[in-house]
């Protein structure tokens, strides 16, 4: 009876969360795209932080995982976690310049014969009613679905289709011309990124840092 208490007691001492390391999870779309370009500058700011970064689209096990803060795309806020929104969002079309040979779509409508990209939570259809075609005929187009933006962007950017991208992690692509956003029709997300995390970290010096 006594060695299995003595490793229950060892292993939740390993499980005490350290001072100096932050752990976060994050979409994997959003960590790649907009998160890493700018960690290094924190890092240099705190150079006695260790972070972690844990990329999944699963929900942030706080407790199991140790995570100190996610950062999460959704409506939000998730009580009782202590959630601080950030960052708005919108959506624009873009295709690869070469996409067709560069024969690119000159009206929203040509969009229903192009081959549009999907993800399982996407805002085609809110783009098209701002785009004034009817949503009876968005609803018939069939097309690949991905569950991450990453891979409906790097599809897109292949000239395999056209994708709904979002504002917030589709910049790099547009700066570098690996993709071009098609017309200046926008619709705004209803969804967030929000700063998550439990009430019992969220005054820690490392998350508010």
């Amino acid at each position: 009876r006594g060695a299995p208490e003595e490793i229950a007691m060892a292993a939740e001492s390993l499980r005490v969360r350290r001072d100096d390391r932050l752990k976060v999870s994050v979409l994997p779309s959003f960590a790649s795209r907009w998160l890493m370009p700018r960690l290094i500058r924190f890092m240099d700011a705190n150079p006695g932080l260790e972070v972690n970064v844990i990329a999944s689209i699963a929900l942030a096990d706080f407790a199991g995982d140790e995570i100190d803060v996610a950062i999460r795309f959704g409506v939000g806020p998730w009580p009782p976690l202590v959630c601080e929104k950030f960052l708005d969002d919108e959506y624009f079309p873009v295709a690869s310049p070469k996409w067709r040979r560069g024969k690119l779509p000159k009206a929203p409508r040509d969009l229903l014969t192009a081959g549009i990209i999907r993800e399982d939570r996407d805002y085609w259809d809110q783009w098209f009613e701002r785009a004034g075609v009817p949503i009876e005929e968005v609803r018939a187009i069939r097309g690949p679905t991905f569950n991450d933006s990453t891979f409906s962007l790097q599809a897109a950017a292949r000239g395999e289709g056209i994708a709904l991208a979002r504002r917030s992690i589709v910049g790099e692509d547009l700066e570098r011309g690996t993709l071009k956003r098609l017309f200046d029709i926008t619709a705004p997300s209803r969804e967030r990124y929000w700063f998550v995390s439990p009430k019992e970290s969220a005054n820690a010096a490392k998350v508010k840092a």
